[in-house]
C-alpha cells in the first residue's frame, strides 16, 4: 500500500511542474464509499444460559455416537444445552416440523432436505447460515469454506432465493449398486453391469435360472439416479420448469416398465433388499452407501460382493445421486441461533466430521476433504475397501433439486414408478401426467 502512494505522489508532482505557475487546485474529494452494513451476528453475544431443541432421524449406534458428540460440544460450552430428539424418519421428521411451524412452536435445530429447507423457509420459520458464514467473530476463514466438499456447499444454496444458504452440511452419501457376486459369477457374468443393458441381460439370465434379481425399493432418488445416468436432468438451472417431459425421462420409465413387465424386479421395503441381497435370494440392489456398513458385516468376505457406480444409460458422462440431508437453523432469539451455529461449526469441524462421516454406524462421508488426512481416516479406508470404492464415487455425483415443492414432487415421482411397476399406466400416460402435476407443484 505504500508503494502505491508514492507513485501517487510522484504522479502528482509531476503534473504540478507541467503546469508551470498555474494556480493550484484543491483535488476533487473522492467518491464516499457506500457503507458497508454491520453484519448482525458479530454483536451477538451468549451470557446466559441457552438450550436448544435438535430434531434429527438418528437411531442406534449412530444416534449414540450423534449425542456423544453433542455431549463433548456441551462440556466445551457451558452455556448450551441441546436437547436431541429422533423422530426415526425424514417423513415423520418433516410432518412434525411443519406442524410445529403452523403451531408457532418450531425446534432450533433441524434435519432437513434442501427441498424440504425451502418450505420452511418459504413459512418464515427459517434463517439463512450466509451472515453466520460471513461473520468475522464467529464464521469461517476463507481457508476453511473451502475446506469443506465444494459439491456438499453447492447443495446447500438456493438460486430461487438468491442463492442464500438455508441449509449445511451434515449427513452427504451416494446412490451406489450393491451386487451379490457369488450370484452373479454363478450366472456366468465376471462383474456387476456397467450399463442398463447389461443390467437386464443379467437380470434376464438370473429370471431364466429361478432366481430374483432387481430388489427394487421405489424411490424418487433411484429414480433421479436413472435420469441423471441417462444424461438428463429433472428441473432447470433456475428451478423454474421441471423436465419430466424429456428424452432421459422417457428412457427412465421405460426401464421401469420392462423391469415390470419381464418380472425382473420387485418390490421391496424396509431393509428386505439388504436382507435378500445377504442371502443371495437377490442379485442387486440400488440404495445409499449408508448401506454399506451392514452388508460389510453381513458379507464378511469382500470377494462376496461389490459396490459400483449405478449403470448407465450414456457413455457421455457419468452420474449419480449426491444426497443426503443437511442441518437447518430455524428462527428463535438471536442468541440461539448463534448457538445453534457454534454447534453446527463444532460438528462439521474437521476432527469431529471424520469421526461422525467415518464410522460402521451411520456410513456417512466426512464433510470436509481434510478429514481423509488424518491417520484414523486412512485406517478406516484401508479397513472398509467397499467404503473407499462407495466415496469414490461421489465424483459422479449431482445434488437433487432444492426448489420449494419438489417434497410433493418426490411423491408424484414415486406414485409414477409403482404406477409403472403394477402395470396400472403406460409410460405414455404417466410422463405426460408426472409432467403436468409436477409443474403445478413447483409453481
Amino acid at each position: 500500500m505504500l508503494h502505491v502512494s508514492k507513485g501517487l505522489a510522484s504522479l502528482a508532482s509531476g503534473l504540478f511542474f507541467l503546469a508551470g505557475c498555474a494556480p493550484a487546485v484543491a483535488p476533487a474529494p473522492p467518491p464516499s464509499a457506500a457503507p458497508v452494513a454491520a453484519n448482525p451476528v458479530d454483536s451477538v453475544e451468549i451470557k446466559g444460559p441457552v438450550e436448544l431443541v435438535f430434531w434429527h432421524r438418528q437411531t442406534g449406534d449412530s444416534e449414540a455416537l450423534q449425542q456423544k458428540l453433542i455431549d463433548e460440544f456441551m462440556a466445551a460450552n457451558a452455556n448450551v444445552k441441546i436437547k436431541a430428539e429422533s423422530l426415526g424418519d425424514y417423513n415423520k421428521l418433516y410432518q412434525k416440523i411443519i406442524a410445529s411451524i403452523q403451531a408457532g412452536s418450531p425446534p432450533d435445530v433441524v434435519a432437513a432436505y434442501e427441498n424440504q429447507a425451502a418450505e420452511y423457509f418459504d413459512a418464515a420459520a427459517l434463517v439463512p447460515f450466509d451472515d453466520y458464514i460471513k461473520s468475522k467473530k464467529y464464521g469461517l476463514t476463507e481457508a476453511e469454506l473451502a475446506d469443506y466438499v465444494s459439491s456438499f456447499i453447492e447443495a446447500t444454496k438456493f438460486p430461487q432465493y438468491g442463492g442464500k444458504s438455508l441449509t449445511f452440511p451434515y449427513t452427504k452419501s451416494d446412490l451406489v449398486m450393491y451386487t451379490n457376486m457369488e450370484v452373479v459369477r454363478a450366472l456366468g457374468f465376471d462383474k456387476p453391469a456397467a450399463t442398463w443393458d447389461e443390467f437386464l441381460t443379467h437380470c434376464r439370465k438370473a429370471v431364466t435360472t429361478g432366481k430374483q434379481c432387481y430388489a427394487m425399493e421405489v424411490s424418487a432418488s433411484t429414480f433421479d439416479g436413472i435420469v441423471f445416468s441417462y444424461g438428463g436432468d429433472v428441473v432447470s438451472s433456475d428451478g423454474k420448469r421441471v423436465l419430466f417431459d424429456q428424452p432421459a425421462v422417457t428412457k427412465a420409465l421405460q426401464l421401469y416398465d420392462t423391469l415390470a413387465k419381464e418380472k425382473l424386479a420387485y418390490r421391496v421395503q424396509g431393509t428386505d433388499d439388504q436382507n435378500d441381497i445377504l442371502a443371495g435370494r437377490a442379485v442387486y440392489m440400488i440404495r445409499s452407501s449408508t448401506s454399506v456398513p451392514r452388508l460389510a458385516s453381513g458379507f464378511k468376505d469382500n470377494a462376496k460382493w461389490e459396490v459400483t457406480l449405478i449403470p448407465q444409460g450414456t457413455a457421455d458422462k457419468k452420474a449419480t445421486v449426491l444426497f443426503g440431508a443437511n442441518i437447518s437453523i430455524m428462527k428463535s432469539t438471536p442468541e440461539k441461533q448463534l448457538a445453534a451455529w457454534l454447534f453446527i461449526k463444532y460438528l462439521t469441524s474437521r476432527d469431529v466430521t471424520a469421526r461422525w462421516g467415518l464410522d460402521p454406524s451411520n456410513g456417512y462421508f466426512p464433510v470436509r476433504q481434510s478429514a481423509l488426512e488424518q491417520p484414523s481416516a486412512k485406517k478406516f479406508m484401508d479397513e472398509n475397501p467397499r467404503f473407499r470404492q462407495a466415496f469414490e464415487i461421489a465424483r459422479y455425483g449431482k445434488v437433487e433439486p432444492s426448489v420449494r415443492g419438489w417434497q410433493e414432487v418426490r411423491n408424484l415421482i414415486e406414485d409414477s414408478v409403482t404406477a409403472i411397476a403394477t402395470g396400472k399406466a403406460t409410460v405414455e400416460q404417466t410422463q405426460k401426467q408426472l409432467q403436468e402435476k409436477a409443474t403445478k407443484a413447483i409453481q
